[in-house]
């Protein structure tokens, strides 16, 4: 699924787009990590059933896959995502904000879900990073964060 091969990029707008991508999966894992940790302390206070509780674990463990994935993927296809890189951290950016209250958070199940699919999004922006792919990344990111602040509950 590789891009044809566009004009050279100079090593330091690849060094950049790479960091970039980085930071970006960095954030999508601390939601991540912060989304399994919300399930710990959901199972334990009786809020989360089992099944609801393996369906968070088994999409974390996916969710760090695909920010594996989009990581290598980008390293090996640049430069096509550096144009459109600015797109993804600007949603990216909305929920790193809003991820700090996930631990008030109620329905980790569907966030976890939402999560994932942002995550299969990146991907697939990587391997094709034409405006649509871009867009619908950051979309589902954006997505996510909603779902994040529908989900607070008061504490």
């Amino acid at each position: 699924m590789s891009q044809p091969a566009g004009p050279p990029v100079p090593p330091e707008n690849a060094d950049a787009i790479v960091e970039r991508t980085i930071a970006i999966t960095r954030t999508l894992r601390e939601v991540a990590h912060a989304l399994m940790e919300r399930a710990f302390a959901a199972r334990e206070a009786g809020e989360l059933d089992l099944q609801g509780f393996l369906s968070v674990s088994d999409r974390y463990q996916a969710m760090i896959n695909q920010a594996n994935t989009a990581l290598y993927e980008v390293v090996k296809t640049l430069p096509p995502l550096g144009s459109h890189i600015q797109t993804i951290e600007r949603a990216t950016h909305e929920l790193q904000a809003v991820a700090k209250r996930l631990r008030d958070v109620t329905d980790v199940v569907t966030i976890s879900a939402e999560l994932l699919v942002a995550l299969s999004a990146l991907t697939v922006a990587v391997l094709r990073p034409d405006a649509a792919a871009v867009a619908a990344t950051a979309e589902a990111i954006a997505a996510v964060t909603e779902s994040i602040r529908a989900r607070i509950i008061r504490r």
